[in-house]
């Protein structure tokens, strides 16, 4: 038979408070929580997990927990007046501490991980390549120093255009320097801008986990209320 307090915990039907079911399964407490996974503040995954803990303090696993829900009910009983929703109670459950929420982060985490190693190199090849383009900007300088070396192989003779040669080159020389100066404080620029991006692209996809406590269920063989 499916007791109401079973169905309140299935459908959120009207039920009592409190209660116990009465089935051929071992006397425990058995709590369902519906765990969150967020990157940062974006929801990623939930998913039901079920605790359950023993009269003599013995742990079993989701899987135990799923047999013990599934097995028939003989009875239950029921305690305090009915109402909706019941089961979404707020306050605090000694069940509670019997969830370690770290371990679903630490799982989480590792999965997560290639997919940010992804993301950080694309970040990574992104300022190389801002690196490179402003590099490029050197690119003229360096095209006319050739043409000007050029030129005094060839007029070396004429004494009056070497020299105005060698005053464009020294011009030329330090316009180069101011660029290649104002050329490193851009590249400086970039590399703390990436390690800006990178910490923010961490700080956004941080793993955190929340349980909800879906309901607390007392389980017994016996034929009365415990």
């Amino acid at each position: 038979m499916l007791s109401p307090l079973a169905k309140g915990i299935t459908f959120n039907l009207g039920c009592a408070d409190f209660g116990t079911i009465f089935a051929d399964s071992i006397d425990c407490t058995i709590a369902l929580y519906l765990i969150k996974i967020y990157a940062g503040r974006k929801l990623i995954k939930e998913y039901p997990v079920f605790v359950k803990v023993t009269e003599d303090n013995r742990i079993l696993s989701h899987n135990e927990c799923e047999q013990i829900m599934n097995s028939p009910v003989r009875s239950y009983s029921e305690e305090g007046s009915r109402k909706t929703y019941w089961l979404r109670d707020r306050k605090p459950h000694k069940m509670d501490l019997l969830l370690n929420l770290d371990e679903y982060i630490t799982k989480e985490e590792e999965n997560l991980t290639p997919m940010q190693d992804e993301e950080i190199e694309r970040m990574k090849i992104a300022a190389v390549n801002k690196k490179n383009n402003l590099n490029h900007a050197l690119d003229d300088f360096e095209l006319q120093m050739k043409e000007l070396n050029k030129e005094i192989e060839m007029v070396r003779s004429d004494r009056l255009k070497l020299l105005m040669i060698e005053r464009k080159i020294s011009v030329l020389k330090n316009e180069m320097m101011k660029k290649k100066e104002g050329l490193f404080f851009d590249e400086m620029q970039i590399d703390v801008d990436l390690d800006k991006n990178i910490n923010e692209f961490l700080s956004r996809e941080k793993i955190s986990a929340k349980a909800e406590r879906q309901y607390v269920v007392a389980i017994s063989k016996r034929g009365e209320l415990v």
